[in-house]
């Protein structure tokens, strides 16, 4: 787990594209994005596939990973 990665994640206000924050999996074969709303999850898929507008219309076909806390996120994605 990188601590860096962590901290960037539980601050959603240092985040340069806020509000989302772009994500790799551990392994390299996925990329999403990290939003939050109390609690975090991933919506998987390509931001840069995107179009301009409400980020919640534009990934509600994307699979979405919900996770328990940051720490447990952080071990299978880290801050791209």
């Amino acid at each position: 787990m990188n601590n860096q990665d962590l901290e960037m994640m539980k601050s959603p206000l240092d985040w340069p594209r806020y509000p989302v924050l772009p994500v790799v999996s551990r392994d390299g074969a996925r990329c999403g994005i990290l939003i939050t709303d109390g609690q975090p999850f991933v919506h998987v898929g390509n931001m840069f596939e995107l179009e301009t507008g409400a980020i919640g219309e534009l990934v509600k076909d994307w699979p979405t990973v919900i996770y328990p806390s940051f720490e447990e996120l952080v071990e299978s994605w880290r801050v791209d």
